[in-house]
């Protein structure tokens, strides 16, 4: 009966203490309330959910991370009813913002070159090679891409391409590109032709090629009211009529060259040398 007695005298005191920390851990809140204890580990939760998200701002950001914040911060209102994950990098990798390794590897770490090359692309921006404007020397894509984010008024945390960023530089570029209002000056080649791009698409390619035309067939095109068309479901229409497939079209009735893919221009200006111009399609030597 004693060695009872002093069982229950124990678990009674360590009880008792058990309690009095508890009630300790609940700070100030009467303890009559009914959610006294929950709203102490609610609070506590919510603090460290807080500083998770405060540490995640200064973690090196992932290929992941990088394309759900990028869909939501491109097309608000379609991510909205997407779910996020696995979806998101598969539309940016389909939209042509980020590369196929960030589908199948969405925990690489994203450098600075492919964040800001990816951005630029989400937003819309034309990072146009400098070798298209008169008098400029040709440029790596990260000095091109450097001069175009100095033009919108971008502040860049670092000027190495191949450095890892945070979450925090992330958020800094997204938050920049939604505000600035500033565009960016097109090239004079862009004005000399006149191009129909009904599939949105960036035009430096299209450019690019373009600007290997000898100048003369170029002010011929114009002079004529020929027009290049970029529409890739024309083409993809055309091309399912005649079982094959086609990135490029010369329409004479209606004056355009239709493309889906610019290295099919210089092919497709031939035609256009051929059926216009008159320009032999062949050569004897």
């Amino acid at each position: 009966m004693n060695m009872m007695k002093r069982f229950l005298c124990v678990l009674v005191a360590t009880l008792s203490l058990q309690m009095a920390a508890l009630s300790a851990g609940r700070g100030q809140m009467p303890e009559d309330e009914p959610w006294s204890g929950s709203a102490g580990v609610s609070l506590a939760h919510e603090e460290h959910l807080g500083q998770n998200q405060n540490e995640d701002r200064g973690m090196l950001l992932t290929a992941g991370q990088w394309a759900d914040m990028l869909c939501r911060a491109a097309e608000p209102e379609a991510s909205l009813s997407a779910a996020a994950g696995r979806s998101n990098a598969e539309k940016a990798f389909r939209n042509e913002w980020l590369s196929l390794e960030c589908v199948v590897r969405p925990d690489t770490n994203v450098c600075r070159e492919v964040l800001y090359q990816s951005a630029l692309r989400a937003f819309r921006v034309d990072v146009y090679s400098s070798e298209l404007y008169p008098h400029s020397m040709p440029l790596s894509p990260w000095e091109n891409i450097m001069r175009v984010a100095g033009e919108l008024g971008i502040e860049c945390c670092g000027a190495d391409g191949s450095e890892l960023v945070t979450r925090d530089e992330a958020e800094d570029l997204l938050e920049q590109l939604a505000t600035t209002d500033t565009e960016v000056i097109a090239p004079p080649i862009a004005s000399q032709i006149s191009i129909e791009n009904k599939d949105g698409v960036l035009l430096n390619p299209y450019l690019l090629e373009l600007r290997k035309i000898p100048e003369p067939i170029i002010e011929r095109f114009q002079q004529l009211d020929w027009t290049i068309t970029l529409d890739r479901e024309l083409l993809t229409r055309l091309g399912q009529d005649s079982n094959v497939s086609c990135v490029g079209v010369t329409m004479y009735s209606g004056k355009t060259i239709c493309l889906s893919d610019p290295r099919a221009l210089i092919h497709e200006m031939g035609h256009f040398l051929h059926g216009v111009l008159s320009f032999p399609g062949s050569f004897e030597r």
